[in-house]
């Protein structure tokens, strides 16, 4: 394995038998310089030098991966508050009319869509 010196001005090879798996200290015979060498895996280190970017885009593919699980979840609980804004506008229709007697044209037309949602579960009903 071949190392770089802290000061990057030097390279040294390292013998396979002195490489240890957490890595050790080592020191530059020619600048002096000490410094900890963390040793890993060298077909991890050519998969890295090959594509230096794999450390990020995994990071990416975890985060797009979070936000993928997420969407079910938010669009359930949309689905919930819509639905509950619903039956709390439906249970005090007639408390919400006497106080904003113009909703009446938003409870129509309420009407009107909860008739074509009824006709296209009932068109999906037929067809399966």
């Amino acid at each position: 394995m071949i190392i770089d010196c802290k000061c990057k001005k030097y390279k040294f090879k390292i013998p396979q038998q002195d490489i240890t798996s957490t890595g050790r200290n080592v020191i530059c015979e020619i600048c002096k310089e000490e410094w900890f060498q963390p040793f890993s895996d060298p077909k991890n280190n050519l998969i890295d030098k090959m594509n230096p970017s794999s450390i990020k885009n995994t990071s990416k593919e975890k985060l797009i991966k979070k936000e993928r699980s997420l969407i079910l979840p938010i669009t359930l609980l949309f689905l919930i508050i819509i639905f509950l804004a619903y039956q709390i506008m439906i249970a005090y229709k007639f408390y919400i009319l006497s106080t904003y007697p113009s909703m009446i044209n938003f409870y129509e037309s309420l009407e009107i869509l909860i008739e074509i949602i009824k006709a296209n579960f009932n068109f999906l009903k037929e067809i399966f």
